[in-house]
């Protein structure tokens, strides 16, 4: 990812991480597109529950 900024990188690393909900916010231009993709690329393979 061509983050802005290191630090909203590991946010968003530790985020890809836990299995929970994220919510982007922000306005046109800020990037939500790439920090989702970014998100559903790191995040590991998810489980199926039986």
């Amino acid at each position: 990812m061509a983050a802005q900024s290191t630090a909203a990188e590991a946010v968003l690393r530790k985020a890809a991480r836990v299995d929970v909900p994220v919510v982007l916010t922000g306005e046109t231009g800020a990037g939500k597109e790439v920090a989702a993709r970014f998100l559903h690329e790191a995040s590991p393979p998810r489980r199926t529950r039986s």
